[in-house]
């Protein structure tokens, strides 16, 4: 059995406004499908889909590694380094005569 890949769709609309469709004129749609050709029929789907008259473009791309970060275990990192930062130089202003 072939192991599915997995792609991205990222979609380009025609003109410079929003719409509730495509959000800013840009929207990435992921998948997953077989091989290269199946994506691409997928991406005349997409087109028909939001329809040819408000799609400028359609980039495909397989993707080779992916993660997500940890938005809130980041910024929590973040700010525990700046606090202890910040700590350090007072600490360091407050003995360095």
């Amino acid at each position: 059995m072939d192991e599915l890949k997995h792609f991205v769709a990222l979609i380009i609309g025609k003109g410079c406004g929003c719409d509730q469709t495509i959000d800013c004129n840009v929207t990435f749609v992921r998948f997953a499908l077989k091989d290269m050709d199946s994506a691409v029929d997928y991406g005349v789907e997409l087109i028909d889909h939001y329809g040819d008259d408000r799609v400028e473009s359609i980039v495909i791309v397989e993707e080779a590694n992916s993660f997500e970060i940890d938005v809130e275990g980041e910024m929590a990192e973040k700010e525990n380094e700046e606090a202890e930062r910040a700590e350090y130089e007072r600490l360091k202003r407050k003995f360095d005569v």
